[in-house]
């Protein structure tokens, strides 16, 4: 019985203790009578805020959720279909044998049209060709090129 009076007296004095309330001053900064604060953030924000709007016209800018056309091909610029095989040049008419990927083998004369080459003119080891390709911007041009008579 002594020990519980004892625990419940030490109890309550801890509680007593525990609760008791202070009045805290709060702190306050001491300041000047002619002091002045100066809020450089805010000083930054009124400055951009005095600025001109940037404004984008919607309709000027791509869709960024659109993918983009996108050619076949880089570049065309070495790489022919066609080669040539031959010249056949009978009574001052000249003919040419031109052979395509596919091993097919044509008879050509000037004017002569084979897919998107055009003969322009056969000389004695070369037929002058005119390609018109498109490039990346979906532009179509034509190229002139050379064939040569190549010997095998």
């Amino acid at each position: 019985m002594k020990i519980k009076v004892w625990l419940v007296s030490l109890v309550l004095i801890c509680l007593l203790i525990g609760c008791d309330k202070k009045k805290e001053e709060p702190i306050s900064p001491k300041i000047g009578v002619n002091a002045t604060l100066i809020d450089k953030e805010l000083e930054t924000w009124k400055v951009e805020l005095a600025k001109e709007p940037y404004i984008i016209n919607s309709k000027e800018v791509k869709n960024p959720f659109i993918a983009p056309v996108v050619g076949k091909t880089i570049s065309y610029e070495n790489v022919l279909s066609i080669r040539l095989v031959g010249i056949v040049d009978k009574q001052g008419k000249k003919w040419a044998l031109i052979q395509d990927e596919s091993k097919m083998g044509y008879l050509v004369k000037p004017g002569s049209k084979i897919g998107n080459y055009r003969i322009l003119k056969i000389e004695k080891n070369q037929v002058l060709v005119e390609e018109e390709i498109t490039d990346l911007y979906g532009n179509r041009k034509k190229v002139q090129r050379v064939l040569s008579l190549i010997k095998e």
